[in-house]
């Protein structure tokens, strides 16, 4: 299970691409601005429509995500960076697998451990947890002068 957090849908976009490094839009470090507009990605792999899978942050209680057929992110992303290396036959296409869920609107500044728990159609158990830190100002680019002490 792949485990990604997803914000606005803005970074889909050449400016996103060339102002941050791979990965640093699905990680999950963004503003406590951005929060409202920030989703919890699963991609269960192999998941299906038996499978459920929720989402749990401390002081907060479980979420139950829903499952979308749509694009991975991460996948995207990958198409969307190395546009000009990929075969043409290659293209991203949605998922069967992938499931969603909203994070809680009322997350402040902090560092929070997101845990992920699915059962598939067998029953068995699966788990992630992923770390989410969420600042008080906006995150900076990989190219800006930012220290740890904003």
């Amino acid at each position: 299970m792949r485990v990604m957090f997803d914000v606005a849908h803005w970074h889909h976009t050449p400016a996103g691409l060339r102002d941050f490094r791979p990965g640093d839009l699905l990680d999950g470090r963004f503003s406590v601005d951005e929060v409202p507009a920030a989703q919890v990605v699963a991609n269960l792999f192999d998941g299906g429509p038996r499978s459920t899978v929720e989402m749990t942050v401390p002081g907060h209680d479980p979420v139950r995500m829903e499952r979308r057929f749509t694009i991975d992110p991460y996948v995207n992303e990958l198409f969307l960076r190395y546009e000009e290396t990929k075969k043409s036959w290659a293209n991203a296409v949605p998922s069967t697998h992938i499931w969603v869920a909203d994070l809680p609107d009322d997350l402040g500044p902090g560092v929070y451990t997101l845990t992920v728990r699915a059962t598939d159609e067998f029953g068995r158990a699966h788990h992630a947890h992923r770390i989410l830190e969420i600042t008080g100002s906006p995150v900076p680019s990989a190219g800006s002068a930012w220290s740890p002490t904003e």
